[in-house]
Parts: C-alpha cells; structure tokens; sequence
C-alpha cells in the first residue's frame, strides 16, 4: 500500500481538482490534500504540515497589487 501524501493543490477550478482527487484515488495512492485557488492566498496561510507534493494549475488567475 502507497505511503499516505500530502499534497498541496492550487487550482482555482473546483472540478479540475475534483479529477485530479479521483485519478490518485483510482491508482490507489493515499492522500490528504489541502486546495488553494490563488497564490495570494497561499502566501498568507500555512499549512499544519509541510506538503510532500504539490499540483499546480498552470493558468491561476494573476495576482494584482
């Protein structure tokens, strides 16, 4: 059985985050994750655990000033 991971997921489309959860689901891996939909946010929260991987959505919507 797969080590359990914590995975840290920026991603600002709540169904795209939903598939990924099933795909690592399906392949049997074990895992927590915590999402995030912007950076801003992510800068000013800190997780209890350090993340062992993270998943990143490459269009997050831009940060302004």
């Amino acid at each position: 059985m797969n080590e359990n991971i914590r995975i840290l997921m920026l991603e600002d489309v709540p169904s795209d985050a939903e598939l990924e959860e099933i795909e690592l689901q399906d392949a049997g891996q074990a895992f927590t994750s915590l999402r995030w939909t912007r950076a801003r946010r992510l800068s000013r929260r800190s997780m209890n655990q350090t993340p062992t991987s993270s998943l990143a959505d490459y269009r997050l919507q831009p940060i302004t000033p």
